[in-house]
């Protein structure tokens, strides 16, 4: 007697899921309907601002190219870069006042396609929960409600259009988070635009480098035709018998939290390289270890040492080991191409009690609190405190408390705070090695520029804004790739291995510290 066994039918595979399409600029602007209503806006702007019209006249041309462009919105934050670092900080339009940089109009521009890609069904922006989305937004409103309390009491003539920039500002650091955020879509061009980051700031280090060395100021020589300064422009000052340098930056201390914000970034992109020079991606690395000190700055210190409080612990000790004798080969090669150097940096810290700017940080943080008591919620106006008119505050906490009251504030310090832990969730909740570095990474760059927000008004300054607002938008991104990695359908996808920093392949290499 015979069995028939009946075997069950293999069960059909799963559907693989489309990998996201990217979000184009030329998919951000199908609604032609609203670049006509922006037409008509700058025709009638033209009687009122003419100023005002040309520059929205330029960046609406820019956004019609762009809307042909086969290009990801990857290649604008590159070009973004590119203003960001190689123009002069002080150098804008001056018809429209002191924060109108290149870099800001741009950063306008991403905003407008971003509400064009959240209007259009298939523009290739990323949906879902999004918690930088929502810190991003809170923190814009905050500015807006400072503005209006500005517009709710009489300004001073020299005050009326400060509340205009700041509104402008606010929506070039808003327009350029949440397109970063929602616009990235692919790793590889994620990588492209930190490794395109690296690289820019290597500019503003070599500029940085030249100026100590030899005195020559290079980057006023740079002039860029449309484009002025407001302020006495000078980039080397004098400080314990050396040249204090800024690079293109505006400002010896913006100078080095820039440095300091891309060391970690530069780091990780040694430590994995991409090419088969295993050296190339080294020279990032010590051209910026070797502009830090030349900025002749205690925020040069302060954020060196949160960079290693980020990253050292979460090394493998020979490569801890090789840091040490790194860093010690950088100090002694600096100490012997300038004598006294060290001992200056030294004298910094040593001597702080006598130094000018600190006894008057002292004073002036008494004074700024009887500020924030006249209007303790939503301040006197985002960019209504002119330090020239009032007294000099180094600490944008202290300033953003001023200018947009304890809840923007908040909103700024919560900014930070989620930028941080998106990154380090990034970390913990990847299986890939060579992700949860980058997401460490990430976190170090964006502590640092949080902890030196409190050595001098950062958001006057557009270089580190730009940077600091950008790499917000790269940490929410990388987040939510690696929440869609991490879905269950894609783990129903073969694990893709990562290269291990001993030379080694493998698929998971749990999170260390």
């Amino acid at each position: 007697m015979s069995t028939t066994v009946s075997t069950p039918p293999a069960p059909a595979p799963s559907p693989v899921e489309p990998a996201p399409e990217y979000a184009r600029p030329g998919r951000l602007t199908r609604p032609w309907v609203l670049l006509g209503l922006c037409a008509a806006l700058i025709l009638t702007m033209a009687f009122v601002y003419p100023a005002g019209a040309a520059v929205l006249g330029i960046m609406l041309v820019g956004g019609v190219i762009l809307s042909r462009s086969h290009h990801d919105v990857v290649t604008l934050f590159e070009f973004f870069l590119l203003l960001a670092f190689l123009i002069p900080s002080p150098l804008v339009f001056t018809s429209l006042g002191g924060a109108a940089t290149p870099a800001l109009l741009l950063g306008i521009a991403a905003l407008f396609l971003w509400i064009n890609g959240r209007i259009t069904g298939s523009s290739g922006l990323a949906t879902g929960f999004q918690p930088m989305r929502w810190a991003v937004g809170i923190w814009g409103w905050t500015i807006l409600a400072s503005c209006a309390a500005a517009f709710a009491r009489p300004l001073p003539k020299i005050e009326s259009q400060a509340p205009y920039r700041g509104t402008a500002t606010m929506l070039g650091c808003v327009g350029i988070t949440l397109l970063a955020t929602d616009g990235i879509r692919s790793r590889d061009r994620l990588e492209k635009l930190l490794q395109w980051t690296v690289w820019s700031s290597c500019f503003v280090a070599v500029v940085g480098l030249i100026q100590f060395t030899t005195g020559y100021d290079l980057a006023s020589k740079i002039h860029v035709p449309g484009l002025g300064s407001l302020i006495a422009t000078g980039f080397i000052q004098q400080r314990a018998g050396f040249n204090r340098v800024a690079g293109t930056a505006g400002h010896p201390i913006e100078f080095a939290v820039v440095m300091c914000a891309v060391l970690p970034l530069a780091l990780h992109y040694a430590f994995f390289p991409t090419t088969k020079r295993k050296w190339v991606p080294w020279i990032p690395v010590g051209l910026i270890l070797a502009a830090i000190p030349t900025s002749l700055s205690r925020t040069s210190v302060i954020g060196l040492a949160i960079v290693a409080l980020f990253l050292v612990p979460t090394w493998h000790w020979r490569r801890q080991l090789g840091a040490i004798l790194g860093v010690g080969a950088l100090v002694g090669l600096m100490q012997i191409v300038y004598p006294g150097i060290l001992s200056a940096m030294v004298g910094l810290f040593t001597q702080a009690n006598s130094d000018v700017s600190i006894t008057t940080r002292k004073s002036d943080y008494s004074n700024g609190f009887d500020l924030i008591r006249k209007s303790p919620f939503y301040g006197r106006g985002f960019k209504t405190f002119i330090p020239d008119v009032n007294f000099f505050i180094d600490n944008q906490y202290l300033m953003s408390a001023i200018e947009t009251g304890i809840i923007g504030a908040l909103a700024l310090i919560a900014l930070f705070v989620i930028g941080v832990s998106l990154a380090r969730g990034a970390r913990h909740r990847s299986h890939d090695f060579r992700t949860q570095e980058l997401g460490q990474a990430i976190a170090a760059s964006l502590a640092t520029i949080m902890v030196c927000f409190a050595t001098f008004d950062a958001l006057s300054f557009p270089m580190i804004t730009g940077l600091t607002f950008l790499l917000l938008g790269v940490a929410g991104a990388l987040w939510r790739m690696v929440r869609e990695e991490e879905s269950p359908a894609a783990n129903r996808a073969p694990a893709r291995s990562s290269l291990h920093p001993n030379g080694s392949a493998s698929k998971a290499v749990p999170s260390d510290a």
